[in-house]
């Protein structure tokens, strides 16, 4: 069997020539709290250092739970409502993402009524005009985008539905050129709403139903008929004003609402 370890004795440096024993003893007093210093400024250092580096946070998990919870010892079992038992209180929205889910909801016939009349509204604005494909042409292809309108008490008031071309596939400078609208400041806003009050002004807002609609397409763009909708002849649509999805469409429609109030 092993010996334990003896015990270390640590005893004073020896004095040193012409050293008294006294002084020997305040010399390595001294020389250990400037170790010990020293010791506690590279620690300083050191945590400065790693101030400036980025946290390692790979193969850490936070539990998120306890994120930021004041009271971590005082939870307890069904402090917290159950996830699932409130799912539908989560849910953002319960609008459909597809023709195809249109088609298979219950409320079919509301989506088919507003689908209708986005057509309607389309066709009346002279939106496109059905043409042959041309032999170079690259058609945009469009989907439909469906949305229940809701008063303050959450009723639906109302089903749209709108037709948006995919302006993902425009070509540049082919489809479209330039696409820079201006768009009006915060700031621009805030000064003209405090100064109404001041000069007693009125005023008034107002929505323009299908502004995009509203303005004309400088390039020749082709579109898809739209989708769910088709013909069956072939025929591919020419716009001729802007679609809501189309890159130019808001520079248009500025340029075309500044002519107007010119």
């Amino acid at each position: 069997m092993t010996s334990p370890p003896e015990d270390i004795e640590v005893v004073p440096d020896a004095p040193r020539k012409g050293e008294t024993e006294g002084e020997a003893r305040a010399r390595t007093t001294r020389n250990d709290h400037d170790g010990q210093r020293n010791k506690r400024k590279s620690e300083e250092l050191e945590t400065k250092t790693n101030e400036y580096e980025p946290r390692k946070t790979r193969g850490i998990r936070t539990n998120y739970k306890y994120l930021n919870d004041p009271f971590p010892d005082e939870e307890e079992e069904g402090a917290f409502p159950n996830i699932e038992d409130n799912a539908e209180a989560m849910i953002t929205g319960d609008d459909c993402h597809s023709l195809k889910e249109a088609k298979a909801s219950p409320e079919w016939p509301d989506w088919e009524h507003a689908i209708q009349a986005e057509l309607d509204q389309l066709q009346e604005m002279g939106t496109w005009q059905l043409v042959d494909k041309p032999p170079d042409a690259k058609p945009i292809a469009n989907k439909w985008v469906f949305a229940k309108k809701r008063d303050k008490e959450e009723r639906i008031t109302k089903y749209k539905a709108r037709l948006v071309a995919k302006g993902c596939a425009q070509r540049p400078g082919y489809d479209y050129v330039e696409t820079h609208s201006p768009v009006v400041r915060l700031e621009t806003m805030r000064a003209i709403m405090a100064l109404a009050p001041m000069w007693k002004l009125l005023m008034h807002q107002m929505d323009i139903k299908g502004a995009y609609l509203n303005g004309r397409l400088k390039e020749r763009v082709y579109m898809l008929q739209p989708k769910g909708f088709d013909d069956g002849t072939g025929h591919v649509c020419l716009l001729i004003k802007t679609l809501y999805g189309l890159k130019q469409s808001g520079r248009e429609w500025n340029i075309e609402l500044d002519t107007k109030l010119q």
